[in-house]
């Protein structure tokens, strides 16, 4: 007997048995457990890989019809065996096999083994080495992770939803007891297949747990006249390119419990549809949706294009992370540093005349020019001349580098690829980078501790769809990016934002929920965004086609917009953010400059600014100027008696901004004319618009093949003065009123030339380019 036993024992060790789950399918789960999307496994199957516990239900459903004494016996049940011998042999062919659950699952795992008296010996040894390395608890779920369920259904996490649409925590006494009898013949019966032997057999699990006492009399009634479902359901596609996200980030095979919300994902989904008919009656295809948690980072939707199964061409392609052009989304960045960095007042006046830089023209997106507005102003507006005029102050190299250390990876080339173009959208970054960076934005405030200037580098962490994946602010920034302070000012501009016009109550809206947001369009009306920003959530969205078409109307303001808002109707109530005071300064400053106050600002408001050095100067526009007694003219000591001169404040823009302003202010008033014989000894009457100093001019041929010419521009603060135009030193034209003159040129370096009745004169080169 020794002799026999060693190679008994041997090959009760030796046998090889892999229990691991394996080529299962892929699974998205929601934050609750619902099923978002799924993807069969590779050998076409759907299963499941296991999950950690197994429902009590399904529990007692499977013990009693299976094996009853499972929790009693070491894996094989010797009197079952007995008695299967026995029937067997009664019967003449095989009638019960007495498996116990550990002998199902080792056949399981030693897939497509041939039944024989020794292939059963080699089941019964290796149960037995289960049932010592393995708890009851695991045994059994790993059973109901590969016991058949029918068809090409293996497991009870797939079989549950494919046949119910449910997880199998949330299955009913009958829908538990239908899965439990169908590993017994799974080729015979399962849904869909010999419905009434399928009754039958549930239907005689559920007395028997009846008789048992498992159930009440009422449970078991109501059990019984459950329907089956007539075919196995097809599974959720709510969150089809999160799936291929995270299939295509080494997750295959695995179900993935996410921090989605199904209730939100569904809505979303219903949001992108509702809009679907009016966009695509543009041609516009797509569409994606994320929203974010800003307190945990985590992703709460992730609707990356319309779901699969609209056959719409690119609707397969995942837009959240598609690089595409960011339009005007980096300007509120752009103005936080600024602010931050003393470099602007929230409402000091910028320069909004036409700018040329080299060949680089910017135009705002209506065509018109404000000549002056306030900064908090020009960033709800949307500016684009302004937006250039800061970048070029600030740097674009600086800009880089903080919005890379705020997670915007994906803008990586250098500040001579970009120029000054990186604000209006030359450059490329997703909505997943973008929204994440406006949660930053949001938690810097969120984060914000009284009397605390430390800010963490994390704020612009990228944001997580795994449930429960921690997010903590540890490590400084590199970079000193925008503060609480410069951060509030920022959202607080704004909320200033005209809300789009589909939305006919925004007024009534607007006053139940404050929501900073921004839009951007690219060039071409190609990509259309808005996100927007409360202290609980981040809401972006982008619009467009994935194969890069651009079409009319297809702007941030009049496509994206309407889908933020009714995605932010769905969400709960939102608060808003307090302001950092300990992060703030109070500073007195020009009412009608917004710049710090100078001794000649006569009416001055108090405001909150973020930085306690703020570097842009005094007031620039009001000066003193000395009026005859009347107040009527302008006078100097050489012309007018000193003592009889009136001393007076005048707020004064230069030229070229008066121009444009004084058209959409009536109440500005110019500088009153000198008196009679008196000189005018100032030099800042005239400016030239167009072309600015170094510009490079390309004029093409006109149709017939003549040359073409160009428009220069001057514009005067006296309507009645006659200026003078050269080129080259030689005279070309005069005006009067409109000072605009057609020039032409040939190709190379010139010298243009204006000057005024009153002899000032301005100087400035540019070239002619073929």
């Amino acid at each position: 007997m020794g002799i026999i036993g060693i190679p008994i024992g041997l090959l009760f060790f030796l046998f090889p048995l892999d229990l691991s789950d394996s080529g299962g399918s892929t699974a998205v789960l929601d934050k609750n457990g619902l099923l978002l999307a799924a993807r069969i496994a590779e050998d076409g199957q759907w299963r499941f890989n296991s999950g950690d516990s197994i429902p009590s239900k399904m529990e007692t459903c499977i013990l009693a019809f299976e094996d009853r004494y499972f929790y009693y016996h070491p894996g094989i049940n010797v009197p079952a065996l007995f008695r299967a011998v026995y029937l067997n042999l009664k019967h003449r062919r095989i009638v019960s096999g007495g498996s116990t659950i550990t002998n199902q699952l080792v056949r399981a795992a030693r897939k497509g083994k041939s039944r024989s008296l020794y292939e059963k010996l080699v089941e019964n040894m290796l149960a037995l080495r289960v049932e010592m390395y393995y708890s009851k608890a695991e045994i059994l779920r790993m059973y109901l992770s590969k016991a058949p369920f029918g068809g090409n259904v293996v497991g009870l996490e797939a079989a549950a939803w494919r046949y119910f649409g449910r997880s199998p925590e949330n299955l009913s006494w009958a829908e538990s007891a239908t899965l439990a009898v169908l590993p017994n013949a799974p080729a015979l019966i399962y849904p869909g297949k010999n419905h009434d032997l399928l009754i039958k057999k549930r239907n005689k699990l559920l007395k028997m747990l009846f008789d048992r006492g498992k159930m009440e009399a009422f449970e078991y009634e109501l059990a019984c006249m459950e329907e089956l479902p007539e075919r196995p359901q097809p599974l959720p596609r709510i969150a089809p390119h999160l799936l291929n996200k995270i299939i295509s980030r080494g997750e295959r095979g695995k179900v993935v419990r996410t921090s989605l919300s199904r209730v939100y994902q569904e809505k979303c989904n219903h949001i992108l549809e509702i809009h679907r008919q009016a966009l695509q009656g543009n041609y516009i295809m797509n569409a994606a949706i994320l929203v974010l948690d800003v307190k945990s980072n985590q992703v709460l939707c992730y609707a990356g294009n319309y779901p699969e199964g609209k056959a719409f061409p690119g609707s397969e392609i995942d837009m959240i992370d598609a690089k595409r052009s960011t339009g005007s989304t980096l300007k509120p960045f752009l103005f936080a540093l600024m602010l931050q960095e003393g470099k602007l007042m929230p409402e000091q006046l910028l320069a909004d005349v036409p700018l040329q830089i080299g060949r680089f023209r910017p135009e705002n997106f209506t065509k018109q020019f404000s000549g002056a507005v306030p900064a908090n102003l020009a960033l709800a507006r949307s500016l684009n001349v302004t937006a250039v005029r800061m970048l070029k102050e600030y740097g674009v190299q600086p800009l880089i580098r903080h919005l890379q250390d705020m997670g915007l990876n994906s803008i990586n080339r250098s500040a001579s690829h970009y120029g000054l173009t990186l604000i209006l959208g030359g450059g490329e970054s997703s909505l997943w980078e973008l929204s994440a960076a406006y949660a930053g934005l949001a938690r810097t405030l969120a984060s914000y501790r009284t009397n605390s200037s430390t800010y963490f580098k994390n704020n612009y962490a990228q944001p997580s769809y795994h449930l429960n994946q921690c997010f903590e602010s540890t490590g400084l920034s590199e970079f000193a990016n925008p503060g609480a302070g410069a951060v509030w000012s920022t959202l607080e501009a704004l909320t200033e934002s005209n809300r789009p016009e589909e939305n006919m109550s925004w007024e009534i809206y607007q006053s139940s929920r404050k929501i900073a947001w921004k839009t951007g369009t690219s060039y071409g009306f190609k990509d259309a965004w808005s996100i927007g920003v409360t202290p609980e959530y981040v809401v972006g969205v982008w619009v467009g086609n994935a194969s890069g078409e651009g079409r009319p109307g297809l702007t941030g303001f009049q496509a994206a917009a309407p889908l933020m808002f009714d995605v932010f109707k769905m969400l709960p109530a939102t608060s808003w953010f307090d302001p950092p005071y300990d992060d703030l300064m109070e500073v007195e400053v020009c009412r009608k400059s917004g710049y710090k106050a100078s001794p000649d600002c006569l009416e001055r408001d108090t405001v909150w600014v973020p930085s306690p050095t703020v570097k842009t100067g005094l007031c620039p526009y009001h000066t003193k100027i000395y009026l005859d007694k009347a107040g009527k003219y302008r006078v100097n000591a050489q012309c007018y008696p000193v003592s009889d001169m009136l001393t007076q404040s005048w707020f004064v823009l230069p030229p070229a901004m008066e121009w444009y302003y004084r058209r959409q202010n009536s109440d500005y008033q110019i500088l009153p004319p000198y008196a009679p014989g008196c000189l005018d000894e100032s030099s800042d009457n005239m400016e030239i618009i167009y072309p600015q100093s170094g510009t490079s001019i390309f004029i093409p041929k006109e149709v017939e093949g003549l040359e073409g010419f160009s428009i220069f521009e001057v514009v005067h603060r006296n309507p009645k003065a006659e200026v003078y135009w050269y080129m080259d030193n030689q005279l070309i034209g005069t005006t009067q009123r409109n000072h605009q003159m057609k020039i032409k040129a040939l190709p190379g370096d010139h010298q243009l030339t204006v000057l005024d009745n009153s002899g000032e004169i301005k100087k400035l080169r540019f070239s002619i380019v073929k």
